[in-house]
């Protein structure tokens, strides 16, 4: 008997996946939809997204500005750019988000002191109380999201999606990804 697959509502049989394979004109790669890493992590990070917004909600806070939050918290005193970077937030997004958070004061803009051209962006003592009362639900809804996975498991996930983000990263040393010279 086929093993069935329940993905958005349907169920795709594994066999009849394997007969859309033979069925594909051998000109074209063949490409099944659940079986895309991208089509799986967006479908993910979408379920994510919907379970953590209504645990937002009552704080006034969206998964853009909760990813603010928990950004600044591991690294305080992050520059603009650098909070792009671990928020993969767009620039004029951040931006936006960012005035609405120093207006609601639980985001701090200060001169670096080192240079007087970039700004450092950290919590408030509000916003580390809003990060506080928050990350318990967060961490509840990431615990759900990975239950019945092992710790070995997840360490080797972990490893495999930190190695896919490497090679993804612009700055990544090709070398290190391949093993040889860079190409």
């Amino acid at each position: 008997m086929a093993r069935v697959k329940h993905l958005a509502g349907r169920q795709l049989t594994m066999r009849g996946r394997a007969r859309n394979r033979v069925a594909a004109s051998s000109s074209r790669p063949v490409f099944v939809l659940e079986d895309h890493i991208y089509y799986l992590f967006t479908q993910i990070v979408g379920r994510r997204n919907r379970h953590i917004t209504e645990k937002l909600k009552p704080f006034g806070v969206t998964v853009p500005k909760w990813r603010v939050l928990a950004a600044l918290h591991a690294r305080p005193a992050t520059t603009m750019n650098q909070l792009s970077h671990l928020t993969t937030i767009d620039r004029t997004t951040l931006t936006r988000t960012l005035d609405w958070m120093v207006q609601a004061r639980l985001v701090e803009r200060r001169a670096d002191q080192h240079d007087r051209r970039s700004v450092r962006l950290m919590l408030t003592a509000r916003g580390e109380e809003i990060f506080g009362r928050v990350l318990p639900l967060v961490m509840e809804d990431n615990a759900r999201s990975i239950r019945g996975i092992g710790p070995a498991e997840l360490a080797h996930f972990r490893r495999t999606l930190t190695r896919i983000v490497d090679n993804l990263d612009r700055n990544h040393d090709t070398r290190g990804a391949t093993g040889g010279e860079p190409g």
